[in-house]
């Protein structure tokens, strides 16, 4: 029986809009739309037509060290090749105010980019000397800038105080619901959980500082968003990083209606294939020991290659060796989705829980197929590994605000 709208609902609809102001629904067509205005912006529609051209990778060059006769210099570390801290002095064209650098002295720049530990790489079989492989988590490395909307559903996630802080990447996937990678959410040292109150979300940024004491937002749209809780999945395992998928409730909703610098990505159970080109972005350092790094970074994209998973070393993955005491464990990589096949084209450290997005060729939006999880060196040609989000649809549903998030 299909039910007819009487003339007092209908007017009863009316005066909730006048007083509440217009109902968003949130639609498969609302989602995985760039705020730029195109509808391809980062060309991966080509493929359908055999028209594609792979991103050319261009080895980084080395920025020169800054000479040291300037008034001022920064506060902030900068790590060096030997993993040592050394003082990062402005560099040339950048204007640094006094001002600015007394309030890094005090609150800090964004000292710590999330690392994981990486005793060696291991490819093929558990290595026979015991102990844990790690593999290093993930920044953009090559790539493009964005233009201002481009990667609207990208956010960055600050863990810790000003003193003491991580930088992750998530991607909004409904008003309240910010989908990150659950490694971020524990202290490297401890394993333990981060408190909820030492998290927020930066949405609408356009560099890494929006969001610090000392960054400035030109665009007049980035907003920090405290958060109502963190859920990690239940599975999930530190060392493995397998279920590496995380979300985080809002205290308060982003107006995407309004705020045009932020807009949500689409979830689609939907598998990329080997071969297919899909986009990652985030606020990661720009080389695999920074020395490349502009100040401050971009937000950047960059397109990468979906490759064959397995376990032969051309994909990243995290094992325990056998031992005596027990059989030897490894990344069960059928929750992932293996990216990138180029050299100096990558995500890297400071990217970690950020998207991996494909196009959809059915609907022609975009969806997010992965979340920056783990993989080797920066920019090696070694496929990193992306939280196959299609296979976790179910649970984001459950955990997240009724109605907030849906899958087309």
């Amino acid at each position: 029986m299909r039910l007819v709208p009487t003339f007092g609902t209908l007017l009863l609809l009316l005066q909730c809009v006048a007083v509440f102001g217009p109902v968003r629904v949130t639609t498969a067509e609302q989602c995985g739309l760039p705020g730029t205005g195109q509808t391809d912006p980062f060309r991966l529609a080509t493929q359908l037509t055999g028209t594609f051209v792979p991103p050319v990778p261009v080895a980084p060059v080395a920025i020169a060290p800054p000479v040291r006769n300037r008034p001022w210099i920064s506060f902030g570390r900068q790590a060096a090749a030997d993993g040592s801290s050394t003082e990062q002095l402005p560099k040339p064209g950048n204007a640094v105010s006094a001002f600015e650098q007394i309030l890094s002295s005090f609150f800090g720049r964004p000292g710590r980019i999330l690392r994981r530990r990486r005793t060696r790489r291991e490819v093929g079989n558990s290595t026979a000397s015991g102990g844990l492989t790690l593999a290093r988590v993930k920044r953009i490395v090559g790539g493009y800038d964005a233009t201002p909307g481009q990667v609207c559903w990208q956010v960055k996630v600050q863990i810790g105080s000003a003193f003491d802080e991580t930088i992750c990447g998530g991607s909004i996937i409904g008003t309240r619901t910010i989908l990150m990678a659950a490694h971020c959410l524990f202290d490297e040292e401890t394993k333990r959980r981060v408190m909820d109150r030492r998290v927020s979300v930066v949405v609408g940024g356009s560099n890494r500082d929006i969001g610090e004491p000392y960054g400035r937002d030109f665009t007049g749209c980035a907003e920090t968003y405290a958060i109502e809780r963190s859920v990690v999945h239940p599975a999930y395992n530190y060392d493995l990083n397998d279920n590496d998928i995380a979300i985080l409730i809002l205290a308060r909703p982003i107006d995407l209606d309004r705020k045009t610098c932020a807009c949500a990505i689409c979830l689609n159970s939907r598998l990329p294939q080997p071969a297919e080109w899909c986009v990652v972005s985030g606020f990661g350092e720009e080389s695999n020991d920074g020395r490349t790094d502009r100040s401050p970074v971009p937000l950047k994209w960059t397109q990468l290659q979906i490759r064959p998973n397995d376990y032969s070393g051309s994909c990243a993955f995290n094992s325990f060796a056998r031992t005596a005491a027990g059989p030897g464990q490894r990344t069960n990589i059928d929750l992932f989705v293996c990216a990138g096949t180029q050299p100096y084209e990558d995500t890297c450290q400071g990217d970690s829980g950020g998207p991996l997005v494909c196009l959809d060729p059915v609907r022609g939006n975009y969806y997010q197929a992965g979340i920056t999880s783990f993989g080797d060196d920066c920019g090696a040609g070694v496929g990193g590994q992306y939280t196959k989000v299609g296979a976790y649809i179910p649970w984001i549903i459950a955990m997240s605000p009724v109605g907030d998030v849906g899958a087309s």
